[in-house]
């Protein structure tokens, strides 16, 4: 579901992982991390970049490390074609 809205998302997974107010399950903080990932907004990679740096544990940091370099591996560049120009 949170997947689907990716703008409301991101404030819903703020409120519940940062700051860590209580243990989180693991299955959870994936599912979170996941949909962070999932929804590739600019306030999403905030997230996951917050959680990578001081997220609650060393198993949150590293899920949400992967997850930001899964995100840049998928960047697409794109170079304009040049007058003339066929595209491939």
């Amino acid at each position: 579901m949170l997947a689907a809205q990716p703008v409301k998302s991101v404030p819903f997974l703020k409120k519940r992982l940062l700051p860590p107010s209580r243990p989180q399950e693991p299955e959870t903080v994936a599912g979170a991390i996941q949909t962070l990932e999932l929804a590739d907004t600019p306030d999403a990679g905030k997230m996951l970049e917050t959680l990578a740096a001081r997220g609650a544990g060393p198993a949150v940091k590293q899920r949400a490390t992967a997850a930001l370099s899964r995100l840049k591996a998928r960047e697409v560049k794109v170079q304009p074609l040049e007058p003339g120009d066929r595209a491939p």
